[in-house]
C-alpha cells in the first residue's frame, strides 16, 4: 500500500489502539535495537522504516498496523 494511505488509514486509530502500538513498540522493536522517540522522524519517514522492519521483527499485520499507528501518532509534525 502506498504511503500517503497508509498513513491516511493509520491517522483514523483510537487512544487505545495507539497505547497498544506502543507497548508493542517496546516489546518488539526494544527486543532487537535501542528504540528512538516517534517525535524523531515524520510519518512518512516511519512508515519507510516499518515497511522493511516487519518482516525483520515477524510481525504480523495488525502489530505493524498498531506500533505504525503508534508512531505516525507522535511524528515530528
Amino acid at each position: 500500500m502506498p504511503v500517503d494511505k497508509q498513513l491516511e488509514a493509520f491517522s483514523n486509530f483510537n487512544d487505545k489502539r495507539i497505547q497498544s502500538g506502543a507497548n508493542l513498540y517496546e516489546a518488539k522493536c526494544g527486543n532487537c535495537h535501542e528504540l528512538h522517540q516517534p517525535g524523531s522522524r515524520s510519518s512518512a519517514s516511519w512508515i519507510q522504516i516499518m515497511n522493511p522492519m516487519s518482516a525483520k521483527a515477524k510481525l504480523n499485520n495488525d502489530e505493524y498496523a498498531l506500533i505504525s499507528a503508534y508512531l505516525v501518532a507522535n511524528a515530528k509534525k
